[in-house]
């Protein structure tokens, strides 16, 4: 629920991350079926298709979850 009601979407958390300044993202998964379904639903994860996840409002749209591996920038 409180994942939820922060409405965080890629977009502003990448400029989040932007703005503070002192993280690089050095790679960025976004899911179309989110790993954690496997366990809760017995669906397989897969991975949002490269042509869906270069256009925003679809992005979002159909992203169900994203991972990130951030960095310190030095």
């Amino acid at each position: 629920m409180s994942i939820k009601g922060t409405k965080t979407s890629i977009e502003l958390f990448e400029q989040i991350l932007k703005d503070i300044g002192e993280f690089i993202i050095t790679d960025r998964t976004l899911w179309l079926i989110n790993p954690h379904y496997e366990t809760k639903f017995g669906l397989h994860p897969l991975q949002l298709p490269k042509c869906f996840a270069i256009i925003p409002y679809v992005r979002n749209f159909f992203t169900t979850s994203c991972f990130y591996v951030l960095r310190v920038e030095c």
